[in-house]
């Protein structure tokens, strides 16, 4: 398995991950509205986002994908991982490589909207990699999970 950088070619591959996974839990795939940013991965490059694929034997098997969210924030919008792959720390190496581009482009915290991700690998890969819950309401008045990605904000929380 590898990780790299997702191109316009991988987008048919990265749909129909996503649909997948969604359907598993019995969700629709909304190219139109919510996942539009599937349509055009140049959502998230344009704007100092970041995009990544995991691949084995050729198939698209995970994915993450986060943008710029306001000042010193990162989102993670997107962590799914096909079902034969889950358990083998494919989401886990997904996540590290969103967490060291964000700490490398000077953000503070890498956010989650829980809401978004209710059809990711799961919250435990979250949780496991040291999110933690703040009560900061957002558009739809769920608390956002948050990850501080600078050394002196994890000795202070």
């Amino acid at each position: 398995m590898y990780i790299k950088e997702a191109n316009t070619f991988d987008r048919a591959a990265i749909i129909e991950l996503v649909r997948s996974v969604m359907e598993e839990h019995s969700l629709n795939l909304d190219l139109a509205n919510r996942d539009n940013d599937l349509e055009n991965l140049s959502y998230y490059f344009a704007n100092g986002g970041k995009c990544l694929i995991a691949v084995k034997d050729g198939h698209v098997i995970g994915v993450a994908a986060g943008r710029p969210e306001t000042d010193g924030e990162f989102e993670l919008v997107r962590l799914c991982v096909a079902k034969q792959a889950r358990g083998k720390k494919v989401a886990r190496q997904l996540l590290s490589k969103i967490i060291g581009y964000a700490q490398k482009n000077g953000y503070e915290h890498l956010v989650v909207e829980p809401a978004r991700q209710k059809y990711a690998t799961g919250a435990c890969v979250l949780t496991h990699c040291g999110f933690n819950f703040t009560s900061d309401p957002v558009e739809d008045a769920q608390p956002v999970w948050y990850l501080d990605l600078k050394p002196e904000l994890q000795k202070a929380s």
